[in-house]
């Protein structure tokens, strides 16, 4: 089995800000790559990964992740040298102010801190005030004309955050929305590598590593005309279980977590919620009636329509440099979906839409 948190961290320590994804795409190609037979790049900077059973006309399940991550993009320099940014995707101001960040520029990537006023210099009205992004700065030390050489408009911000290590198998990074679902991808991989070789295996299995998530699920689509696939299993974090956190949120330990939604396939979301009972694997669901503001959303109205089920990761801190997840949570899922697909739970829900239809 693959060392996931060495994975993590790997991905964990590169760029991939929503826009500027693809170094990190070709990081997770060199690791799954020996799991498919083939691997096509789109046009828009997403991979679409595919690997053939034996059985003529086998329908095609279709996974899918992304690795882009919430950032910023420098906008100006001030006279002083600092930088202006605009958010990539949905940053949380909250937690930027004195935050430490990777100014990704033209020969390299360099430390920046989000400069933060003193509260002893803020007036009481501003305190309770948060800032707008666009009046944030970034101080680098540089003055104007080094940083309009190397990082100008333009040029992608990412959190600053190594990978660590907490207690009970919980990690803390950055980005792992949804760097952790791809781990999960890798996992049932090796899952179906172990129970299901392609002789015995009834389905095409594809893997849509798709791009711009974080800004709007902008390569879900794609993913899935290049596909087409008969199936879809859609992966992505969901709100843990917190002290602030109430329903809609999964406890960390406790499984994958299966979306209740009217974005989504019922029948293949009662199948997928069936077997992992019958099975006793950890999971449960939560209501997101209308949207589950994944690239579910977008997968599911794809083409004619394609089947699809949500299954989210619990995760803290969501959008912030300090995400946590429990490494428990990537293994039994990935090993639910491995077994989803190679123990007939798919084929069952399949063969019962098909009859449907006559």
């Amino acid at each position: 089995m693959t060392d996931i948190y060495k994975l993590l961290s790997s991905l964990i320590g590169g760029l991939s800000v929503s826009g500027f994804e693809r170094r990190a795409h070709e990081d997770m190609k060199s690791v799954i790559s020996p799991y498919f037979d083939e691997c096509e790049t789109l046009p828009g900077g997403g991979l679409v990964f595919t690997r053939k059973c034996r059985r003529a006309g086998a329908p095609t399940v279709m996974l899918d992740t992304h690795l882009d991550e919430i950032g910023l993009m420098v906008t100006d320099v001030t006279e002083e040298g600092m930088l202006r940014v605009a958010a990539l995707g949905g940053v949380d101001v909250r937690t930027l102010p004195a935050s430490d960040v990777m100014i990704h520029g033209r020969e390299g990537g360099f430390p920046g801190v989000v400069a933060a006023t003193p509260p002893h210099l803020t007036k009481a009205g501003e305190r309770d005030r948060l800032p707008e992004i666009k009046d944030l700065l970034i101080d680098t030390g540089y003055d104007r004309e080094t940083m309009l050489r190397l990082a100008p408009a333009g040029t992608p911000v990412s959190y600053m955050s190594r990978t660590r290590r907490l207690l009970d198998g919980r990690v803390v990074g950055r980005g792992l929305d949804d760097k952790a679902c791809a781990a999960i991808v890798l996992r049932a991989m090796e899952y179906l590598d172990e129970n299901a070789p392609d002789d015995r295996l009834e389905w095409n299995v594809a893997y849509s590593l798709a791009s711009g998530e974080e800004i709007g699920e902008t390569g879900a689509a794609p993913g899935a005309r290049a596909v087409m696939p008969d199936a879809a299993i859609i992966l992505d974090v969901g709100f843990g279980t917190a002290p602030d956190v109430g329903k809609g949120s999964g406890k960390l330990g406790g499984g994958a977590v299966v979306s209740i939604t009217a974005a989504a396939d019922r029948p293949l979301t009662d199948a997928f919620i069936a077997f992992a009972k019958k099975k006793e694997y950890k999971a449960s669901a939560v209501v997101e009636a209308g949207s589950t503001g994944t690239d579910g959303d977008a997968v599911n109205t794809a083409l004619c329509g394609v089947p699809s089920v949500v299954v989210s990761l619990p995760l803290l801190n969501m959008h912030t440099q300090s995400e946590i997840i429990d490494m428990k949570d990537i293994e039994t899922t990935g090993d639910l979906i491995g077994d989803f697909i190679a123990g007939g739970g798919l084929g069952g829900w399949y063969r019962e839409a098909k009859e449907a239809a006559l």
